[in-house]
């Protein structure tokens, strides 16, 4: 928030608001983003919680949440006017990209699946050793283990990046 500061189409209308802040503080944030046409808010999940901050035309999310219902809780901020959400996900890994166009998914298909556990792509490295231990041959091509996968996870695996992990695990 603080970069950002000042600069244009915002100016002054920067906030930041998160759970360290004294509560008077946090209900200054909240009413003044509110009341502004043009702002924005850097937030933690603190406007997770249910709290009404006005309308929001976009929601940027710097990594994803922990499950489906906090994404849709997040991002239910935006679009109330248009009733279209803007979402902007910003992953920092290839790994949690897939796990944000998986949340994103369930979401837009209203599938919460309760609690989801988190990806972690070395995970495909433990099936395929799994799978060549049951093969009595000691074999396994990519595009074998590839089609083990769940679609969301074999969307991630191209037969080039799985090579490179397998080979990087020797």
């Amino acid at each position: 928030a603080h970069a950002l500061y000042g600069r244009a189409p915002w100016g002054d209308a920067v906030y930041a608001h998160h759970g360290s802040l004294l509560k008077p503080e946090r209900e200054r944030v909240e009413a003044s983003f509110a009341q502004r046409r043009t702002a924005l808010c850097v937030a933690t999940n603190t406007l997770e919680l249910g709290i009404d901050i006005g309308d929001v035309d976009r929601v940027v999310l710097f990594g994803p949440p922990p499950d489906v219902s906090a994404l849709v809780q997040r991002i239910g901020r935006a679009g109330r006017r248009t009733g279209r959400p803007e979402v902007v996900a910003l992953a920092e890994t290839p790994a949690r990209a897939v796990r944000f166009a998986f949340l994103l998914d369930r979401a837009a298909a209203g599938d919460l699946c309760g609690e989801v556990g988190p990806y972690h792509p070395g995970s495909v490295v433990q099936q395929a050793c799994t799978l060549l231990y049951q093969n009595k041959h000691r074999t396994l091509s990519t595009a074998a283990l590839i089609a083990r996968l769940p679609p969301w996870q074999a969307a991630y695996w191209t037969q080039t990046r799985l090579e490179a992990a397998l080979r990087a695990r020797r």
